[in-house]
């Protein structure tokens, strides 16, 4: 093989690490952008608080996106968990959430949606007012996990 063979052969190499890797930050740095549900979510939502009372397992969930999830602790009463990065929540068929005498803390506590996946902090809780949302009356979902520890 002849010396500007491998220089070429060498260039178009680092082109193609150089692509993929501008390919694999687009597809990371990718905005999600809000869900008509989010928005409605949103503007229910009472304004942030440190921690909420959750007796195990909750009575409905649901994932609103990669960075939401919607916890009803019983009828009438729910909470909307930033839970940002969580790229595993949208398909996760249960979750557990982590709790220390039954209290879940915004920056300590985590949502787990699964074995090999890695946990997802709770960055905000908000108070949601379902009564604020015409249609928000969740579906009872039996596929909460016990959190381990």
């Amino acid at each position: 093989m002849s010396a500007a063979h491998r220089r070429r052969r060498s260039a178009l190499a680092r082109l193609g690490l150089i692509l993929g890797g501008a390919c694999l930050l687009a597809a990371c740095q990718r905005e999600t952008r809000p869900t008509p549900r989010l928005a409605d979510l949103e503007a229910a939502a009472g304004a942030p608080v440190k921690q909420f009372r959750l007796d195990h397992p909750p009575w409905s969930w649901e994932a609103i996106d990669r960075d939401h999830l919607l916890v009803y602790t019983k009828p009438g009463q729910a909470w909307l968990l930033d839970v940002p990065g969580c790229t595993s929540l949208p398909f996760a068929p249960a979750i557990a959430i982590t709790s220390q005498l039954d209290q879940v803390t915004a920056g300590y506590d985590r949502v787990i949606t699964g074995r090999r996946d890695f946990p997802c902090i709770i960055t905000r809780i908000r108070p949601l007012d379902p009564r604020r949302l015409p249609a928000a009356q969740p579906r009872p979902q039996a596929s909460m996990a016990s959190p381990e520890g």
